[in-house]
Parts: C-alpha cells; sequence; structure tokens
C-alpha cells in the first residue's frame, strides 16, 4: 500500500504545481484517500435490513 499511497501524493503534489517543503501534507492526503478506499473496498458479511 506505500507505493499507492507514494503514487497518490506524487500526483497531488504535481497537481499543486510541486510546492517546496510540504511533501507531509500530501502524504497524509494520499494516505487518508488509500485507507479509505481500502475500507470502502470491505463489504459487511451480512445485510440486516431494518
Amino acid at each position: 500500500m506505500t507505493k499507492r499511497v507514494r503514487d497518490r501524493a506524487f500526483f497531488l503534489w504535481e497537481g499543486a504545481g510541486r510546492p517546496w517543503g510540504r511533501e507531509h501534507e500530501f502524504w497524509a492526503k494520499a494516505s487518508t484517500e488509500i485507507e479509505g478506499e481500502h475500507h470502502a473496498e470491505r463489504k459487511p458479511d451480512r445485510i440486516v435490513a431494518r
């Protein structure tokens, strides 16, 4: 998953115009996005109707 975060962070950093000294900001944002995708992919074992 680290490669995915690194690639996403680089994409975000480039899109922001490659700002100097903000690498941690982009790494954190990418990590949050990738982690969110990971949790969204997990499906519940069963669905309970209300």
